[in-house]
């Protein structure tokens, strides 16, 4: 990793020279930085805001280092002012208010139905596909995922269905509804604020829809025929919890006459042990855990702790305890729950490890188990660096839901607590969408104006607390965003976005327009598979746009076959944050996505590049 950072480095300094003894254009510049902002976005060295922001700086340091400077700061910067960052914030914010308000709790039991027959894997995936894509036309898809993956998968088991067989349709099925609308992703309000800002006009709020329902329709008709048949069939990795966990659990009874009696564990030197964690007492039938560091330990009790056999080594040193065992079942008492979440994309706890994290006191939960890249890793997790789409499955207290369930540090897949919904608002709160969606829809007000009068209302009915505004946000795809823009003025005013579209009808020849698109819808679905679906969108948005400029054709069909082909996120657990939360619940192995996810890769690529020209003639 340092390596490749201090190679790429170098080499960003070579380049910089290069332009400034003029042996190099601008454009060769820029696309040389880009070369190396995708190789470490596909790498996935460093958080993809990271990468996007070193690239604004060595493409403004090469601009000033020469007297005919082609790119400022205010150039850089200028994608912060967008009205799109705007409205995706506001929906990060309307999206967590309605989740907690209940609106779409129990939906996902209504459409799947509560019957008791033997259910096949094709009927439901046909039940749950419309019902799914068209509530993610108008939510984020993130939180609609978070709200029906327990419900989904807790229904499969007890209709004797592999979940594996539905949670990834279920991330897929929200991609297609999320295609269809300027709201159903963060990608499409991204395409229109490029759209707005080049061509001073926005897109129509349904105009996505043209080629959405037609390549989710077929996307829809694949999943039922063939791809369900590639889908694995077995459990999650978490679903036996008794046999995944006691092999990590130790059971210790403390004597009682034991010298420690009368101590907290901090005083014992429980919180020390680098390779055990105690984290449950168990005294004359109660229990007690997660256990608190002022937790008093009396004789008697019998201690369990999780964590490797290195650690039983350091329990034997402390006089009165009891020799080793396994405990014959496991046991979560009246004040804990086992709960999984998974680190998302922009989780601050990537690169970190559960030890440096001081997990246990930090979030009053313990890690009993990791999942990663499809199996369970099996040995001092603890220790080693949290990933993106890793797994966990802790034992929390009663209130971590409360605490966690709208945290940006990782995504909750356990069922949320229905108890601390408002639901006594979901009236109004059903009334302001349709408001919201209307509006923006028959042309009257932009989605800026009443995303952001939403959030006015939300947060007078107290939906949306007004201390937690901040945390409600994804700040690093706010950033994402704006820094996206940015290196797309760079492609633009450089000439690199010219010169790549030269490259390209050099390699292709004199192709016609449609062959032209057809490139575009590939290369932007290749390219979000590697890279954020934004910034993706950024890098091919002043390409497709050149492209079409120079075959002297219509725009608009490349631009609607862009929007389309960023979301096309189907064969990889990271191109799309829903395809990395069904990840480990549905204990899927990166070839899995491979296999099922290509098909349709194709399908929202070469669909849409066939249809625009129909509905937007060249």
């Amino acid at each position: 990793m340092r390596k490749l950072s201090a190679i790429l480095t170098a080499i960003a300094i070579i380049e910089i020279l290069l332009l400034f003894v003029k042996a190099i254009s601008p454009a060769a510049f820029v696309l040389l930085a880009l070369l190396n902002v995708l190789i470490l976005l596909v790498r996935d060295i460093y958080p993809p805001v990271l990468v996007l922001f070193a690239g604004i700086v060595q493409v403004l340091i090469g601009s000033n280092s020469i007297d005919e400077k082609f790119y400022s700061p205010e150039l850089a910067f200028s994608g912060f002012s967008n009205a799109s960052i705007i409205t995706v914030g506001a929906l990060f914010l309307i999206a967590k208010a309605v989740r907690n308000s209940g609106l779409l709790d129990g939906f996902g039991v209504s459409f799947l139905g509560n019957g008791n027959d033997k259910k096949s894997v094709v009927k439901t995936l046909a039940k749950i596909s419309l019902p799914l894509s068209s509530v993610s036309a108008f939510f984020n898809n993130t939180p609609v995922v978070a709200i029906f993956l327990p419900t989904i998968r807790e229904w499969a088991e007890k209709h004797k269905i592999s979940p594996s067989k539905l949670l990834l349709p279920l991330s897929y099925f929200t991609i297609f509804g999320g295609a269809c609308t300027l709201i159903g992703t963060s990608t499409n309000l991204v395409i229109d604020g490029f759209y707005f800002k080049e061509f001073g006009e926005h897109l129509s709020f349904f105009s996505f829809a043209a080629l959405g329902i037609p390549a989710g329709i077929i996307g829809t008709f694949y999943l039922l025929t063939a791809g369900h048949r590639l889908l694995p069939e077995q459990k999650g990795l978490f679903a036996d919890v008794q046999g995944k966990v006691k092999k990590y659990l130790v059971e210790m009874t403390v004597d009682a006459d034991a010298p420690f009696v009368g101590k907290s564990i901090e005083e014992i030197g429980f919180r020390d042990i680098e390779e055990l964690f105690l984290f449950k007492v168990r005294r004359n039938g109660r229990i007690f855990a997660p256990v608190k560091k002022e937790f008093i330990i009396e004789g008697n009790d019998v201690l369990i702790f999780s964590g490797q056999r290195d650690g039983v080594l350091e329990l034997q040193k402390i006089k009165g305890l009891s020799a080793p065992s396994h405990p014959e079942k496991l046991e979560t008492g009246d004040d804990a729950q086992f709960v999984e979440v998974v680190i998302s994309a922009s989780s601050p706890l990537i690169g970190r490890t559960i030890n440096d994290l001081w997990f246990n006191r930090r979030y009053n939960a313990t890690v009993l188990a990791l999942h990663r890249n499809g199996s369970e890793v099996e040995s001092h997790f603890s220790s080693l660096p949290l990933k993106s789409g890793d797994t966990l499955l802790l034992l929390a207290s009663t209130g971590f839901r409360r605490m966690w369930q709208n945290s940006t540090d990782f995504l909750l897949v356990s069922p949320i607590r229905h108890d601390i919904f408002e639901t006594e608002h979901r009236f109004v709160v059903l009334v302001s969408l349709i408001g919201m969606i209307l509006l923006p829809a028959l042309g009257i007000l932009p989605i800026s104006i009443t995303s952001i009068t939403t959030v006015v209302i939300f947060t007078l009915l107290d939906l949306i607390k007004p201390k937690s505004v901040l945390n409600g946000i994804n700040w690093d795809v706010l950033l994402v965003i704006g820094a996206a823009f940015g290196i797309s003025e760079a492609l633009k005013v450089s000439g690199a976005a010219e010169l790549l579209v030269n490259i390209l009808e050099t390699a292709v020849g004199n192709s016609s327009p449609q062959v032209a698109l057809i490139i575009i819808a590939l290369t932007t679905s290749l390219t979000s598979e590697f890279v954020t679906n934004n910034a993706a969108a950024a890098l091919i948005f002043p390409v497709a746009v050149q492209f079409a400029s120079s075959l002297g054709v219509n725009p608009l069909p490349f631009v609607m076959v862009l929007a389309i082909g960023a979301s096309a996120s189907f064969s990889t657990p990271v191109g799309y944050q829903t395809n990395t939360m069904v990840y480990g619940p549905g204990g899927y192995k990166y070839l899995d996505y491979v296999k099922v996810g290509l098909p349709l890769n194709l399908i929202f690529t070469i669909i849409p590049a066939l249809i625009a020209p129909i509905i937007w003639p060249f």
